[in-house]
């Protein structure tokens, strides 16, 4: 297998300009020095498979916290253990602080709607002491920069050691935010506690400022965590209710209990009975909700007096290995108003057990729809926050959507940040083939609806392969390097190979990858290693440029009993295709098209056949292929 990295040249053989190939001829990928040394170390490989060195470091959280939505005050505090799996000691650790991209003075790639002043930390402290001794506290001042802060530890963190930090700190929801935020009647809290940054094997800290175009790169961690709101305010949250016998009643336990037990959807809270004063318990003003969660890379929760709540269950598979069929359970909070959102639950028990089938069960305990402000999605651990307008077909599209990122970054923990598409792209590929599972008369992979067919050769096009913060900020194209283009390419490399090929690849990186940390080169070499395929011509040419495919019948000629066609490739992207070849007594034959005489800087390429008489030669009969000519796609014989 090549070196391989995100970068590409254009390979020209040391030939004379009048010999030299006709079209651009791919450059295979290098591998990146950081990414070599990790090979080195033995923490990763150049099959795609984690290596036997491999580690991850991990943080806990025991957090505390509670809302004023008068003032829209949130103040918390959290005792946080920090993991040191790594062979380095580290000196200091760095702590993200997202909620300051909300000052004013925050530097952004995407406009905000609201201001606020940030994250205010009002104490940071570290366990000095060690285990059996009175604990001892030493006071910290951090260092502040933007969206992250640098703690500098008394002594170095050893390798193979652990650390325990107490932080306190509070700050202003702000209002209408493109991610989280409030409405005045829905609050979604995230991003919301200092949460440390992740130490990797390739590049050590992640020390990217959060922007807001680009998302985020998370540890995975167990979290304990108690949400103090006043009395009727629901509370969905990562991870499981520990207390539900303190917030709700006996008839709301009851059904859910009922919605665990059978595949219905079940009302656990009408517009009747939150009207009525039921929504919770009244034996004070405020209540304490108390979630726990095991191996989450983030903890999210959300809170309304507004919501009704509809509950069911889906089918996971054999989770635990014990030959029964595990659940997990799926809550559906949204404001009545919003009638579409009836089949909310619906929607996403099929998304969980269809994306379970897929790849590998869903292995938490429960999957909330928070109906909400925003114009999309939102996705969290176990909970994911949609804009609450929709047509039956839009709900369930951005619903499958948020839910298939269950997969791919909550478990599957890639940098979304550096590798926006192999979280955004790889779950548009999977949102296209629940949509048309669920609704099988429509077709989500329409060319006509594509938006990469919009963009691509008209010079406005951004290759995938960059880091997302470095995508333009009000161009289009950013949303289809991210999703629409590495879709399609997935779906284009199905077409020519087998569409179960494809998932088959994908469902072994996510058996590798779940609850690691994978780099772009680990997604390639995963998939060459599974199909068996050289393929850097594909990833330079799909992933590093904007090379577009136009692919045509320029002749078909029949001598004797032999035809032979002509295939012209009038693009860039190098690329196999299906090419079928229809007889005159109505017999059909499909033949693929190798990628051999492209790679060679050829402009045609010849297939011969010889079954009867040609009738009709038709290139990508299926139409999954990315070609943005189809008027040349058919010959017919006169």
């Amino acid at each position: 297998m090549r070196k391989r990295s995100i970068l590409f040249l254009l390979f020209v053989p040391m030939i004379t300009w009048a010999q030299q190939p006709v079209r651009p001829i791919p450059y295979p990928i290098f591998t990146s020095p950081q990414f070599e040394a990790a090979i080195a170390k033995g923490t990763r490989t150049k099959t795609g498979i984690p290596g036997s060195n491999y580690w991850t470091n991990s943080a806990n959280y025991v957090i505390e916290t509670e809302l004023d939505p008068a003032s829209k005050l949130i103040t918390s505090s959290a005792t946080i253990q920090y993991i040191n799996n790594s062979p380095n000691d580290l000196p200091f650790l760095i702590i993200n602080l997202r909620q300051n991209l909300y000052k004013p003075t925050a530097f952004r790639n995407r406009p905000i709607p609201f201001a606020t002043d940030g994250m205010n930390i009002t104490e940071t402290k570290v366990l000095t002491s060690k285990p059996g001794e009175s604990e001892q506290w030493a006071k910290i001042t951090p260092q502040v920069s933007g969206t992250q802060m640098r703690v500098s530890l008394p002594q170095p963190l050893k390798a193979k050691q652990n650390i325990t930090l107490q932080i306190k700190w509070s700050f202003t929801l702000p209002e209408r935010s493109f991610r989280m935020g409030h409405d005045k009647e829905v609050y979604i809290v995230a991003y919301w506690f200092p949460q440390l940054a992740v130490y990797d094997d390739v590049r050590g800290w992640d020390s990217d400022q959060y922007i807001g175009n680009g998302e985020f790169y998370n540890d995975f961690g167990d979290y304990d965590v108690k949400i103090t709101v006043p009395k009727g305010y629901l509370v969905s949250g990562t991870g499981t209710l520990q207390n539900p016998a303190a917030v709700l009643d006996t008839d709301r336990l009851a059904r859910l209990r009922e919605a665990a037990s059978q595949d219905s959807v079940v009302h656990v809270l009408t517009k009747e009975e939150r009207d009525a004063g039921n929504a919770t318990l009244s034996t004070s003003d405020k209540l304490t909700w108390h979630f726990k969660a095991e191996k989450v890379r983030d903890f999210t929760w959300a809170t309304s007096d507004k919501y009704i709540w509809d509950a069911t269950r889906a089918a996971v598979g054999d989770l635990n290995k014990d030959g029964k069929t595990d659940y997990s359970m799926i809550h559906a909070f949204y404001r009545p108003e919003k009638t579409v959102w009836k089949q909310s639950a619906k929607y996403a028990r099929f998304s969980i057990e269809h994306l379970s089938q897929r790849y590998i069960p869903y292995p938490w305990p429960h999957m909330s729809t928070i109906e909400g402000f925003i114009g999309g999605g939102m996705e969290f651990p176990m909970l994911t926050h949609i804009g609450g307008s929709r047509t039956p077909q839009a709900l369930f599209g951005v619903t499958y959507h948020e839910i298939a990122h269950m997969w791919f970054p909550m478990m599957v923990g890639v940098d979304e940040k550096s590798f926006c598409w192999a979280e955004e792209g790889v779950t548009t590929y999977n949102e296209n083939d629940g949509y048309n599972a669920f609704f099988p008369k429509e077709n989500a992979w329409d060319p006509k609806i594509n938006g990469y067919f919009r963009i691509a050769g008209t010079g406005n096009e951004i290759e995938i392969g960059r880091h997302t913060d470095n995508y333009p900020i009000t161009s289009p194209a950013r949303g289809i390097a991210a999703y629409d283009k590495p879709a399609t390419l997935l779906r284009a490399l199905g077409g020519v190979i087998g569409h179960e090929k494809v998932i088959g690849a994908l469902r072994e990186y996510a058996n590798r990858w779940a609850f690691k940390y994978p780099y772009d080169q680990d997604f390639f070499n995963t998939f060459e290693d599974v199909l068996g395929k050289d393929m850097d011509w594909f990833w330079t040419s799909g992933w590093f440029t904007t090379w577009t495919l136009d692919h045509g019948v320029q002749s078909v000629t029949q001598k004797g009993k032999k035809t032979t066609i002509v295939i012209e490739d009038n693009g860039n992207f190098p690329m196999m295709t299906l090419v079928e070849v229809t007889y005159t007594n109505g017999q059909k034959e499909t033949l693929t098209l190798p990628v051999t005489d492209w790679l060679k800087g050829s402009r045609t390429s010849k297939l011969e056949v010889s079954k009867g008489v040609v009738q009709k030669v038709e290139i990508d009969p299926q139409q999954t292929s990315m070609d943005l000519n189809r008027a040349n796609n058919v010959w017919t014989k006169k």
